[in-house]
């Protein structure tokens, strides 16, 4: 779900870009600048300044890509102007690319508004999802240098910067070659998108050992609610056998209820197709894992945020730049993130929205942005007539350039759960969904 724009940060990314413009300057939008290096060839040199970098693939104005990316970059105009042209970026969820557009003096001139709005656009799709990276592509730059028009997400910045100006120098080093730092994209194979036994999760981290008491400390008296039977024991006793629907001839797709129905005993799990009977196997097996008989709603709840954070992870090609990744084509249902261990926001969500509703805890999902219009979805669940905000994909971040601690990556995985609208409306959260106001705080996580 990805696809933004923030008017604010476009504004700051010009004021920017105006403030070091000028003929003759280091931006390089003088008409007087000029280089012999090909737009490749100044790609490899950015490339080739970084010391620690990732795998980096490319496309050029000869791929049949070229010019839809270029349009995303420079918009439809200008993108039909290009001469020529070079795309790198990595396979996975980093933010780090290059881009070089040869477009003429003139044309040049009117690269940095579009970019700008392009930068803002990968702020956003890492927002919330991946903290380093979102902050990496906040740093981006945007140079005009004469013909060409240059933008770069790179860690040393100043590195990139030095490696331009001495392409630009008037005694350039020899243009290095872009197959030395980078490989064509039709040298990258597509990923399987299939896990070997699509009935059994995949291998993830194991989730962290809680401590003994992880209820929240009020003043009230504890809840003295009845032993409750294990969850687990999802066929309750029928006077009549459960109903069992013939095989559909539809396409294999998750279906909520049905799955849903199976798990309260009131649909034969045989009668279920092959990915809602996996979801189904998934999710009472994850239950008898994790749940014991005498949980209360909001220990069973906390219980099912920490398996899906330590037990799936955000689907990396949905990062990607370009067409390198190929997202998972289930990540956005129970199916991917249970069965396959991906998903995207609304995988996540929904999710969720199975497992409280499987557990008779009231929830909802709500369907909003994150970041200025960047889809994304979270849910809400009711403790004791309150209401509570719970994001489980940001609760799950992707990392790159580090791996924290034990104790840091519990602090991550509770930092959306069971908070208010208010605590959303900070961090970026927007909707319009008539939906109930989440205000409760008893039952907010406090370690």
């Amino acid at each position: 779900m990805k696809k933004s724009l923030s008017i604010l940060l476009a504004l700051v990314l010009l004021l920017s870009l105006a403030a070091c413009g000028g003929e003759g300057d280091k931006s390089g939008t003088g008409d007087s600048v000029s280089t012999d290096y090909s737009a490749a060839e100044l790609a490899a040199a950015l490339i080739l300044s970084q010391t620690d970098r990732p795998d980096f693939y490319y496309v050029t104005e000869d791929d049949s890509v070229f010019s839809a990316y270029a349009v995303l970059y420079l918009g439809e105009e200008l993108a039909d102007q290009v001469r020529s042209g070079v795309i790198c970026y990595p396979m996975g969820p980093f933010a780090s690319e290059v881009a070089v557009f040869e477009l003429g003096t003139r044309n040049a001139k009117e690269a940095p508004e579009p970019m700008a709005d392009y930068l803002t656009t990968r702020v956003a799709a890492f927002f919330g999802y991946a903290p380093e990276e979102a902050d990496l592509a906040e740093a981006g730059q945007v140079r005009v240098l004469g013909r060409y028009a240059v933008l770069f997400i790179l860690e040393d910045r100043d590195a990139a910067d030095e490696a331009l100006d001495e392409a630009f120098s008037e005694d350039p080093p020899t243009p290095p070659d872009l197959d030395d730092c980078a490989a064509p994209l039709a040298d990258l194979e597509e990923p399987d998108d299939e896990p070997d036994d699509p009935t059994q999760p995949l291998p993830t981290e194991s989730a962290p050992t809680e401590p003994a008491d992880t209820r929240p400390t009020d003043t009230e008296p504890p809840r003295t609610e009845p032993p409750q039977t294990d969850p687990v024991d999802t066929e309750p006793p029928q006077t009549e056998p459960p109903q069992t629907e013939p095989v559909p001839t539809e396409p294999d797709e998750y279906d909520h209820d049905k799955v849903l129905a199976a798990l309260q005993g009131t649909l034969d799990p045989a009668s279920l197709r092959p990915k809602n009977r996996a979801v189904y196997d998934a999710v009472t097996r994850v239950f008898s894992e994790i749940l014991t008989p005498d949980m209360t709603d909001y220990d069973k709840e906390l219980a099912v945020n920490d398996y899906l954070v330590f037990h799936a992870e955000y689907d990396p090609a949905e990062l990607t730049t370009g067409p390198v990744g190929v997202p998972d084509p289930d990540h956005d249902s129970p199916y991917g993130l249970l069965v396959k261990g991906v998903g995207i926001c609304l995988g996540y969500a929904t999710t969720f929205q199975l497992m409280m509703d499987a557990l008779d805890i009231p929830c909802l999902t709500v369907h909003g942005f994150a970041y200025g219009s960047d889809e994304h979805a979270w849910n809400l669940v009711e403790l004791e007539g309150d209401w509570y905000a719970v994001d489980v994909t940001w609760n799950d971040p992707v990392f790159t350039g580090w791996q924290p601690d034990m104790i840091m990556r519990l602090r991550y995985a509770h930092l959306y759960f069971n908070v208010t609208d208010e605590f959303l409306r900070e961090t970026e959260h927007i909707w319009t969904q008539n939906v109930p106001e989440a205000k409760g705080t008893k039952y907010a996580y406090h370690g």
